[in-house]
């Protein structure tokens, strides 16, 4: 009997040819589905935070998963909720970062976020997804 390992491919989130939410503050926002190799894998998604404005700016963060506020809904416009796991996941007192990060201009911050297991997404199904950072707002994407 041997032992088979299969490693991941590097995940790389590019800033480049991304959809990309408005301009607030020299900001943008932009969310993209992560691709899987697995078609009944929650779906996963990657945010990014660009600076096109001409200085440097301060992204003071908590922690990427409590920074954004989450829109996700059905395909017909209906609010799905947190899972159980989203709702212990996202608990206040499990708040405990506090990231400061340097955006030059130009320059981008990048996450990964997963989703389907935050809300209990089914694979499978057409979700809206957008998310919101005070008045950042992302453009908004289909996932399932």
């Amino acid at each position: 009997m041997g032992l088979v390992i299969h490693d991941e491919p590097i995940k790389v989130i590019s800033a480049e040819g991304r959809e990309w939410g408005p301009v607030t503050n020299g900001l943008s926002l932009s969310i993209q589905d992560m691709p899987s190799f697995d078609s009944d894998a929650q779906p996963e998604i990657t945010a990014v935070i660009i600076n096109r404005g001409n200085t440097t700016q301060t992204l003071r963060v908590p922690g990427w998963l409590f920074y954004f506020d989450y829109r996700v809904s059905t395909s017909d416009g209906r609010a799905v909720e947190l899972s159980s796991f989203g709702h212990q996941l996202l608990r206040p007192e499990r708040r405990t970062e506090a990231l400061e990060i340097p955006l030059a201009p130009g320059a981008h911050a990048t996450t990964e976020i997963p989703i389907g297991s935050i809300f209990g997404l089914n694979a499978q199904t057409p979700y809206n997804i957008q998310l919101r950072a005070g008045d950042l707002v992302s453009n908004q994407i289909t996932v399932g």
